[in-house]
């Protein structure tokens, strides 16, 4: 017996389904009637796409069903907006988006009414009539509320017709409004920065995030940046949360929303082929009741057929056919009744302007917005210089009008003409044009593909009205030319290149191109060798492509991005394949410049390997290749490749000097070769002798720690002691040794000779150390009390004079220097912090404290690794200010006595009454005091080394062990705490010890004796860039710094050599301060020195800004008492302690007896910090003072 199968009834399928609706929508109904916004929540989260949009107006069967969600759906104040906050959670990015649509449609007559007002409000704006505009801004507001895209088109029209301030005041009433809403003052602040286009954009986006602080919110977060910045480009990812928040604005900010994400879809084809036939149906919806233009590319871009009519623009069609034929200036003359009637048809005003520089005509007048936009444009098609800053004015331009379809339109233009060069077709940029242009042409096929390209292609009406641009897409897209085509032959050789790179022959694309090349000029030519090397690269002719890419940039480097610079660098792989071509590290600088980092060691060593394999040593060997490698090529690896930026991290250079002169050496074979760049190559000779110099300068500064000012110890003491030698001298002369005395003398020399031999050091350096033995020398006779007198005031002037040892190891060590040195590897690696103001306590380290925002469920490891780095803080803190506090400080002792000073001080200065007889018995020789001060200076030399000797051992002993102490504890407890993200800190900790052993290596070096004083005479301004070198090299904060500036007369005479150190220190204390105290972030701060030297006269005015909070009048008062201070007697003790400003320190600088009639002064104005240096100088043997 035969089965039979059971024939199902499509219509009682039909209504099993619509039963099965029905009772889900009445439970749904019911369930929102009685838990409403949860139900509501579930509804649109757990629906399926298909099921939302058919149960949606089932449910919500009133315009207004929503307001308890969405508040109202056309608010009247901008108070209203968001009146209602988003509950719950986004729905996935096809439910929002068919939720949106759903509202949308149940607005659909208001939303046709405002799309048309828009589209009226925008050809007006192009019209330049500001009448008619607000005329239409207020029917908006009338008809449909307030809205953000009202705000912003009112903020924006108000500046363009009325300017910067007039926005300000607008916008600050629509704050004012809003001034209890949390959320609208904020984006109105924002909108406002935008159009003024005071900032980038990735500033504002910086400052976006600030607003929020510690308070995270990812999805008000990813509203904002999406909704004020990105709009026009959206992140897929972004797409829930905007629309989500978005439907809590209005319906019109819905509405507008709704439509750029789905441009932005079409346009990057985010939505995948199986989900499309589940959103055509609402976007076909959508399209056809608010028939907003718009939607008619997105759908063709989904590959969705549009359901309306297309009526064609017989006059529009005849304008793209002239341009299509070539016929150039006929259609530049006849566009214009037609842009007269539609001026925001911007596909012809870019043909028009195309079509006139092809003609070679001038471009008709145009105003308002549209002559600053398409003077922009006319930039950016010419691949002038200016071509990129007038691509950032039209993005600037599409800031400004955030929204407006033209300025999106010619935004996406200026992209597509300055994209690279690349393989496929069509690329993404021009899609992107398609997808925004409503009118249909042959060309719009490029930006649909299914049925939606079937139609294009297969319309009749279309093949009639286009038959020359229908023949150049059927050339471009599959390679078919028509015979009897009108156009000319590069045209013609253009799109059989870009068909065939796309998908034909590689070989037939590069005789294409090549013929391009030969043939034409221009953004043609560039393009057409761009081209070529994409079609060098499929044929694996990887050499030929990268001299053909360098070749196109030497020759225009207006628009490096219309290169494939990417694609042909990537194909280098392994360098034992690299081309040994000139070209192959040109390339590698075009990548580094415009594409990013991650091929600068390729760089580097490619430079290395054309180097060697050329056995090229010196840039005269290249510069004798010329014919070889070419000019042009030549010229670009010296200018470009030759940098000591590279050359530092090659084998083949030893050292920063032998790099520097290497780069001098290039930079005069340039001039040679490169005359018309003669002026840039001398200048950068001049700028590299002059750092050379500084570097010099701030070497023999930094060797010069330990140093003693003896002509002005010479200068003080014969002040102080003349009268007392020569009473002295008198009366020595006239005592009678004793019988005891002569035996005594005999001893102590005899004594002190043999214990000098057995201890390698001189005869009183050997006497110091050996204490009386209460032998009878009768040392209390007068002449000996005047000379005990003398030994002690030489000593003390030696040693803690204002021109001694202890004021330079304040000056030049331990006021700020040591620390600084010590600190800055630490500092860098973000490992230490300071101390909070009037505290012993650390403040908390931000840096590594992200880890326990990232991990926050690991917030208990990373707040007992914080802990760590505050007891790091500390511990190493300690070391350096028992090195700075302990250590680096003297210590005098007479016969075992001194006078309470810290006993763990280095610099031990032991003398006895055997040394002081010894001396004096040497004395009887000498003539006048400067001997005898020149003797004793020597041995206070000696004993000087010697303890130099041991403070070099305590560093590189005990200090080293005491500073690598902390960093091996934090290492042990780190270890132990198993916290994600603990890699990179120990990787930094491990960085910062190597570098911290490294810097203590610089620190022990500064001890050694720097006794001789021989400077060259220098510029003026010298002492500032060494001082701002030393900055730099040992602040953290301050490496980068770039906001110091100096001025100096050209003419200005060279000051002598004997001011360079206190100059450098002068200059030194006043940047560091800066630094440390203007209350600023480096990028925000600046000093200035203002400096003048002439007639022997010095004025060096320093000023920097400060914050807010240092200009009060505490601090003034604090400025008053210093003053006062530096007056009294107690300044020259204050100049040789450490901390605070360092001012007693330059006024005791100044006040050196080779400077005349020093004056400092420092005050407040405005919002800077001043200080005033003054001082003569007195002419010497062999120096020009300017006089």
């Amino acid at each position: 017996m035969a089965s039979s199968k059971r024939i199902r009834n499509p219509k009682k399928i039909r209504n099993k389904q619509s039963a099965r609706q029905d009772r889900i929508i009445g439970e749904i109904a019911s369930a929102i009637r009685m838990r409403g916004h949860l139900e509501i929540a579930k509804l649109k989260i757990q629906t399926s796409v298909d099921e939302l949009f058919t149960f949606f107006p089932r449910i919500f069967r009133q315009k207004n069903a929503l307001d308890f969600v969405h508040g109202p759906a056309f608010p009247v104040k901008p108070s209203e907006l968001f009146s209602k906050p988003a509950l719950y959670q986004p729905a996935g990015p096809f439910n929002e988006l068919i939720w949106g649509v759903c509202r949308c449609l149940q607005f659909s007559e208001e939303l046709k009414d405002f799309t048309h007002l828009r589209e009226e409000y925008e050809r007006s704006l192009l019209r330049n009539s500001k009448s008619k505009c607000n005329e239409i801004l207020n029917v908006i507001e009338r008809k449909f509320g307030c809205s953000i895209w009202l705000i912003q088109n009112k903020i924006a029209a108000a500046q363009f017709w009325e300017g910067i301030e007039e926005a300000r005041k607008l916008g600050q009433l629509y704050e004012d409004e809003c001034k209890d809403h949390q959320l609208m003052p904020w984006i109105i602040r924002f909108i406002g920065k935008r159009i003024e286009a005071t900032g980038l954009k990735g500033y504002l986006k910086t400052e976006l995030l600030r607003m929020f602080g510690d308070y995270s919110n990812p999805i008000l977060q990813s509203y904002l940046r999406a909704k004020l910045f990105e709009l026009s480009h959206i992140h897929t990812d972004d797409v829930p949360a905007t629309l989500y928040v978005e439907a809590q604005s209005c319906v019109i900010d819905h509405y507008e929303t709704l439509v750029f994400i789905l441009q932005s879809a079409a346009r990057t084809r985010a939505i995948s082929t199986g989900m499309i036939p589940v959103i055509e149906k609402p976007l076909v919806a959508i399209f056809r009741r608010t028939q907003d233009i718009r939607l008619a590319g997105v759908l063709r871009g989904l590959d969705i057929v549009p359901s309306t009519v297309t009526v064609y623009n017989k006059q529009r069609a005849e304008l793209i056919e002239l341009y299509t034929k070539g016929e150039y200036p006929l259609m530049a003359q006849n566009s214009e009744t037609y842009l007269r009637d539609f001026p925001e048809d911007m596909s012809i005003q870019v043909m028009r302007l195309k079509a006139c520089l092809q003609a070679g005509i001038s471009y008709p007048d145009q105003q308002g917005v549209l002559k600053e936009a398409f003077r922009s444009l006319h930039e950016v098609l010419s691949l002038s210089t200016n071509t990129y800053s007038a691509a950032f004015a039209l993005i600037t331009l599409s800031e400004r009008f955030y929204g407006h379809s033209w300025v999106h339109y010619l935004e996406a233009v200026t992209r597509y003409e300055l994209r690279p060069e690349q393989a496929a077709f069509p690329p993404d940029p021009l899609r992107d044009i398609f997808i925004r242009e409503p009118h249909v042409t042959p060309f719009s096929a490029v930006a649909a593909n299914g049925q939606a390209k079937i139609k294009i292609l297969n319309d009749e009406q279309l093949k009639i009205l286009f038959p020359y641009t229908r023949a150049v897409y059927d050339l471009v897209s599959s390679g078919q030319i028509d015979e009897p085509l009108p156009i000319s032959e590069i045209r013609k050789q253009k799109y059989l290149a870009v068909y065939h790179l796309a998908f034909g022959s590689p070989i037939r694309a590069a005789e294409h191109f090549q013929w391009l090349i030969v043939n034409t000029t221009g953004v043609e030519n560039i393009r057409a060798r761009g081209g070529a090397a994409l079609a060098l690269l499929k044929l694996d002719r990887i050499s030929e492509a990268v001299d053909t890419t360098v070749a196109a940039y030497i020759e225009n480097q207006n628009v490096p991005t219309l290169l494939p610079i990417k694609q042909v660098a990537d194909a280098l792989k392994e360098p034992a394949d690299w081309p040994r071509s000139i070209s192959t590290s040109l390339l590698f600088q075009l990548y580094t410049l415009y594409c990013g980092p991650e091929k600068i060691a390729q760089l580097r060593y490619s430079f290395e390997l054309f180097q060697v394999n050329n056995r090229i040593n010196e840039p005269s060997d290249l510069a004798e290749r010329i014919e070889e490698f070419g000019k042009p090529f030549v010229i670009a690896y010296l200018r470009n490749i030759w940098t000591p930026e590279i050359m530092r991290h090659t084998i083949l250079y030893s050292g920063t000097r032998e790099i520097e002169e290497a780069r001098i050496k290039v930079c005069r074979i340039l001039a040679e070769l490169d005359p018309e760049g003669e002026v840039v190559y001398f200048d950068e000779i001049k700028e590299r002798v002059k750092q050379q110099e500084i570097a010099k300068g701030t070497r023999l500064i930094e060797q010069s720690k330990v140093y003693v000012e003896i002509e002005a110890i010479k200068k003080s003491l014969k002040t102080k002691l003349e009268d007392s030698y020569i009473r002295y001298k008198s009366s020595s002369q006239t005592s009678v040794l004793k019988p005891e005395q002569s035996f005594a003398k005999n001893f102590i020399t005899n004594l002190g000779a043999v214990f000098a031999k057995e201890n390698s050091i001189s005869v009183p350096l050997a006497l110091s150390k050996i204490q009386t033995l209460n032998l009878n020398l009768d040392m209390g006779s007068e002449s000996d009390v005047q000379f005990e007198a003398l030994f002690s005031e030489v000593t003390n002037e030696f040693l803690r004079g204002d021109h001694g040892l202890n004021a330079y190891l304040s000056t030049t060590i331990r006021h700020g220097t040591l620390s600084n040195t010590l600190r800055k590897p630490v500092a860098d690696e973000r490992l230490i912090t300071s101390r909070e103001e009037g505290s012993k306590s650390y403040i908390r380290n931000q840096y590594w404290g992200h880890g326990e925002k990232g991990y926050s469920e690991y917030q208990a490891e990373w707040q007992l690794i914080l802990d760590a780095l505050d007891t790091f803080s500390s511990e190493f803190d300690s070391v350096i200010e028992y090195l700075k506090d302990e250590l680096i400080q003297i210590r005098i002792v007479h016969e075992l006595k001194d006078s309470g000073e810290n006993k763990n001080a280095l610099f031990v200065y032991r003398s006895s009454q055997w040394e002081r007889k010894f001396v004096q018995e040497q004395d009887k020789a000498f003539t006048n005091m400067d001997e005898f001060v020149n003797y004793y200076v020597d041995i206070l030399w000696e004993k000087t080394d010697l303890n130099l000797r041991n403070v070099q051992y305590v560093l590189d002993t005990d200090i080293r062990a005491r500073l690598m102490e902390p960093f091996v504890k934090l290492t042990n407890h780190l270890n132990r705490v198993p916290a994600p993200g603990i890699n990179d800190l120990l990787n930094a900790v491990g960085r910062a010890k190597t570098n911290v052993q490294n810097q203590l290596g610089l620190v022990i070096s500064w001890f050694k004796r720097s006794e001789v004083y021989d400077r060259q005479d220098c510029a003026a301004d010298f002492p500032f860039h060494i001082a701002l070198n030393m900055v730099k090299n040992t602040m953290f904060n301050a490496t980068g710094w770039n906001g110091a500036s100096v001025s100096l007369s050209r003419d200005t005479p060279l000051m002598p050599g004997r001011t360079l150190d206190g100059m450098v220190y002068v200059f030194h204390v006043l940047l560091e301060n800066a630094v440390l105290r203007s209350g600023l972030e480096m990028d925000e701060l600046t000093v200035k020195a203002e400096l003048s030297f002439s007639n022997g006269v010095f004025n060096a005015r320093i000023s920097n800004n400060l914050a807010p909070a240092k200009v009060t009048q505490a601090e003034r008062d604090k400025l008053s008492k210093l003053r006062d201070s530096l007056r009294s007697d107690e300044s020259p003790r204050r100049a040789q302690r450490e901390g605070r400003s360092g001012l007693h320190k330059i006024w005791r600088t100044i006040n050196s007896p080779i400077y005349k009639e020093p004056k400092l002064d420092f005050y407040h104005l405005e919002d800077s910090f001043v200080v005033e240096v003054n001082f003569k100088l007195e002419k010497k043997d062999h120096e020009y003072l300017g006089h």
